[in-house]
């Protein structure tokens, strides 16, 4: 009798490390991965785009997908992967985002998507009566965009919007949401009321005199402003008045992504926050980056300029000890520029958050 438990035991605990185990060449594509993950969300996480496409693009396939899953696992969702990598019937793994269950598709294109591929992933999602994200490092062509513009199961996640997930920065709300209402998804946090005590009526006075800067003559894409806000929610590390300080200034400064405004001294504005070319150099030597580098992830990259712009109000603040002074060096060392600058950033305030925002 012991000798047949004990065959039975065998045969169980045989029967479980078969069907659980990892095997050897799928642990090194996880440690591949968790390895990637983990240099993406640190200093790699300041490479330019094109370096980190190029770097995903020559990862293994499989390793990819383990890279995915990582990154949404690391974000603090449960994904559920696959038995094995091939076989898999169309799905890269799973993930749960808010209760519901995603599937995943992962692709490491170098040209444009085929939208055949995109056409056989909503099939399968909507076989499944799943929802599902299509991920791929490639370029999304206008057949594709059509596949999924009304009532689609899936969603196509590629660019900076791959590159937010890898590197922990701001994703899109996925809570339910269809293609084309996401963006008016993120409304601001309003938070607890930032308490200062200026001179309300002067500063409102003086800004009313000021004219708005070079960079206000844009007109303001929505979906670029939807991006531009969730980094500077990003880069305000939770701190209300830090985040109505930033939204001050990126109204005044009203840049945009790409943004390089000239001025009449030699230096230029940069970026969504208009941060000033003079800072190139002392960023770059506190990241050890080259400053080629640093201006243009300043003009190009909405949340490294947002935190650029963190970096340069809070070293004033430092400096000065004075909140509205560290305002007013924000955008120059003059004095009387200065004060022009402080009532132009009152005036904004007050007009996105009301007057209170100044109140005890």
């Amino acid at each position: 009798m012991l000798f047949i438990l004990s065959a039975l035991l065998l045969i169980l605990l045989a029967f479980f490390v078969r069907r659980f185990r990892v095997p050897v060449k799928h642990r090194w594509r996880r440690r591949q991965a968790r390895a990637m993950a983990a240099q993406l969300r640190g200093r790699d996480r300041l490479q330019p785009p094109q370096l980190l496409y190029a770097r995903l693009r020559a990862m293994d396939p499989l390793a990819f997908e383990e890279l995915l899953l990582e990154s949404f696992e690391r974000r603090g969702h449960k994904v559920i992967r696959n038995r094995r990598y091939t076989g898999d019937g169309g799905s890269d793994g799973q993930v749960v985002i808010n209760g519901a269950v995603w599937l995943i598709q992962a692709k490491r294109y170098a040209d444009t998507i085929r939208p055949e591929h995109v056409a056989a992933f909503e099939a399968l999602c909507r076989t499944r009566g799943r929802r599902g994200l299509f991920i791929h490092t490639g370029r999304t062509g206008p057949q594709s965009r059509a596949a999924i513009a009304h009532g689609s199961a899936i969603e196509i996640i590629s660019g900076r919007a791959l590159l937010a997930l890898l590197t922990d920065g701001p994703f899109p709300d996925l809570t339910g949401l269809g293609h084309h209402d996401r963006a008016a998804s993120k409304a601001m946090d309003e938070g607890c009321i930032m308490r200062f005590v200026p001179c309300l009526i002067c500063t409102l006075l003086c800004g009313a005199m000021i004219s708005p800067s070079p960079a206000q003559a844009r007109a303001r894409n929505p979906d670029e402003e939807h991006l531009i806000g969730a980094c500077i929610r990003r880069a305000s590390l939770g701190r209300p008045w830090l985040e109505k300080t930033l939204w001050g200034l990126r109204d005044q400064e009203a840049g945009w992504i790409g943004a390089e405004v000239a001025n009449t001294n030699g230096t230029h504005d940069l970026g969504p926050l208009q941060i000033n070319s003079w800072w190139v150099g002392r960023i770059a030597a506190d990241i050890d980056r080259p400053k080629a580098h640093v201006r243009h992830w300043l003009r190009f990259d909405p949340c490294f300029n947002a935190e650029a712009a963190r970096w340069v109000f809070l070293s004033a603040l430092r400096t000065t000890g004075d909140y509205w002074k560290a305002v007013g060096v924000y955008h120059s060392p003059t004095a009387w520029r200065q004060r022009n600058y402080i009532a132009s950033v009152a005036m904004h305030l007050s007009g996105r958050f009301g007057n209170d925002v100044f109140m005890r």
